[in-house]
């Protein structure tokens, strides 16, 4: 999963993370964790229970900030994290997005 990261030149990618993601503080985690990956973007629920979460980073950085969506909420679910590239938007931060 984390492997399915694309390494584009823009270095952005677009996720829709589903299982147990919402209602357990995921996106407010998903926050710090891309804050401690130097990852900018954001977080947001879907209507379909699932989070989408569109990221900007380094190659590496993205790698690992998506290793840690997948394995390290405490709470969470996570049954399946399906990563595309995305257009490079330029964010300067990551935040959740309502």
């Amino acid at each position: 999963m984390p492997d399915e990261i694309p390494h584009n030149e823009e270095r952005a990618v677009r996720a829709v993370v589903e299982g147990r993601v919402q209602g357990v503080g995921f996106r407010y985690w998903t926050v710090q964790a891309a804050k401690k990956c130097g990852i900018t973007g954001w977080v947001r629920n879907c209507p379909d229970y699932s989070v989408e979460i569109f990221a900007e980073g380094e190659p590496d950085a993205l790698h690992d900030f998506f290793n840690a969506v997948q394995h390290g909420h405490p709470l969470a679910y996570v049954a399946s994290c399906n990563i595309s590239a995305a257009p490079y938007k330029g964010f300067d931060s990551f935040k959740v997005r309502y």
